[in-house]
């Protein structure tokens, strides 16, 4: 989650993932120019685990608040 909250020019993509060699360039121009790239599946990856992880979830709504 700290990758994200880094700031701009960052980008973070599975190797896997990279097939179009014309995206590629064109996520490569977006993070020079200062813009965010994160691959979608990681994205998913760390909401589906912060969602596990999370303390708060066994509270109900009035002890978290």
């Amino acid at each position: 989650m700290a990758l994200p909250a880094g700031g701009r020019g960052i980008g973070y993509l599975l190797k896997s993932r990279v097939s179009d060699v014309a995206e590629f360039i064109d996520t490569l121009e977006r993070i020079a120019e200062g813009g965010s790239v994160v691959d979608p599946a990681l994205v998913q990856e760390l909401v589906t685990a912060r969602r596990r992880n999370d303390p708060l979830a066994v509270l109900t709504f009035l002890e978290a608040r």
